[in-house]
């Protein structure tokens, strides 16, 4: 799983990552990832699902942090 794009809680907060799209630099580097970027990053991968989870994370301190990830699935074809 990645971080979408879509993520309310993370996605554009920070500084943005000099030539690197969807990427931030807050308290930790977060790259977010597109649909299409995965289907290219994972193109040596047979993808039987790719779908966005979307959840709501619990904290010790009462925060909730509400988050939107991608989920791969994916098969390995490649020479034996």
């Amino acid at each position: 799983s990645t971080l979408s794009v879509r993520d309310p809680e993370h996605y554009g907060k920070g500084i943005p990552v000099s030539d690197e799209s969807n990427s931030f630099q807050e308290k930790v580097y977060i790259h977010f990832c597109t649909r299409e970027e995965l289907i290219e990053d994972f193109a040596f991968l047979n993808i039987k699902e790719l779908y966005e989870h979307e959840y709501y994370e619990p904290h010790a301190n009462g925060e909730v942090h509400h988050h939107i990830s991608w989920i791969l699935i994916g098969k390995y074809v490649g020479a034996s």
